[in-house]
């Protein structure tokens, strides 16, 4: 059977998963919404108001849903240690939460997508709606966050 800081510290590693699975979901669908105003936007001006893209709109939706949340799990695995690094030292905050959420996409978006062609600058403004995603999801996360549940939640208390 468990004892009470046992069963305590599964409740708030519960409590933290469901927090980063709150702002993963988050994070993927700012990015479906983005996907999609774009793809109805590049419709209407390259093709008219009825037309149809090449790819329909449904299955770009999918596919970025279901690419956000690869992406957002890689980004999670990264954000994740250093949230717990500045935990540690006893800084943790919304501001934080979303700094870390815009810089960790867009860093990551530069690294997948830079080779020759493109400038610095072009691949952080193409990285922007990812970050302003992450942002958003990371704020989603840090307010999910387990609050109040006792000693585990002191920052200086080492998990």
């Amino acid at each position: 059977m468990m004892n009470g800081a046992t069963s305590s510290r599964w409740k708030v590693t519960a409590l933290n998963v469901r927090a980063l699975a709150a702002g993963l979901i988050t994070g993927a669908l700012l990015v479906a919404a983005y996907t999609f105003a774009s793809g109805l936007i590049a419709a209407r001006t390259s093709y008219g108001s009825g037309a149809e893209l090449f790819i329909p709109i449904k299955v770009q939706i999918g596919l970025a849903i279901w690419f956000s949340g690869i992406y957002g799990t890689i980004i999670v695995a990264i954000c994740a240690p250093i949230w717990l690094l500045f935990r540690k030292i006893g800084y943790t905050s919304g501001v934080l939460a979303l700094i870390l959420g815009f810089t960790a996409p867009v860093t990551l978006w530069i690294a997948i997508n830079i080779n020759g062609n493109w400038s610095l600058l072009d691949l952080a403004k193409g990285g922007l709606p990812y970050g302003f995603s992450g942002s958003g999801a990371g704020l989603v996360a840090w307010l999910c966050r387990p609050r109040g549940i006792g000693v585990l939640t002191n920052p200086a208390m080492p998990i």
